[in-house]
């Protein structure tokens, strides 16, 4: 991947981006755990697809990308029901696109860390059909 200055086009951040901002305006996202460059990419990604980062964490807030599943907004975010999840979530919606209940791929719990809901199959199967959804959208140019 390779991030662009703020002042590019939002939707394209990365080569072949199926991630658009008109996807990424319903999210709300705040990240936690992530200190220094880390975080700045994290936010410029966010804002490459079209998402709006919050630096204090809300009950309107959508997401919370945590690095580790401790602390004070990891625990606030699992009381206020929202997808809880680690930055490998945004990697994959920069990659492939946002598909409803990609968020479970990558969920993060109080005793475990990242839930491993998906087994390795299921996941090249969900990523496979990611990508057919996205080739339907942005067919290759003639």
């Amino acid at each position: 991947y390779r991030l662009l200055p703020p002042s590019n086009s939002a939707s394209s951040a990365t080569d072949g981006n199926p991630a658009t901002a008109e996807e990424g305006r319903r999210f709300l996202i705040s990240v936690t755990g992530f200190v220094d460059m880390s975080r700045y990419g994290i936010i410029q990604l966010l804002k490459s697809i079209g998402a709006t980062y919050t630096d204090s964490l809300r009950a309107k807030n959508t997401h919370l990308i945590c690095k580790e599943a401790t602390g004070k907004k990891f625990i606030r975010a699992l009381e206020w029901r929202m997808h809880v999840i680690s930055v490998d979530w945004l990697y994959h919606v920069v990659r492939y696109g946002y598909k409803d209940g990609c968020e479970d791929m990558f969920t993060l719990d109080e005793t475990r860390g990242p839930v491993k809901t998906m087994t390795a199959q299921n996941r090249r199967a969900f990523t496979k059909e990611v990508r057919l959804d996205c080739d339907k959208q942005n067919p290759p140019l003639s």
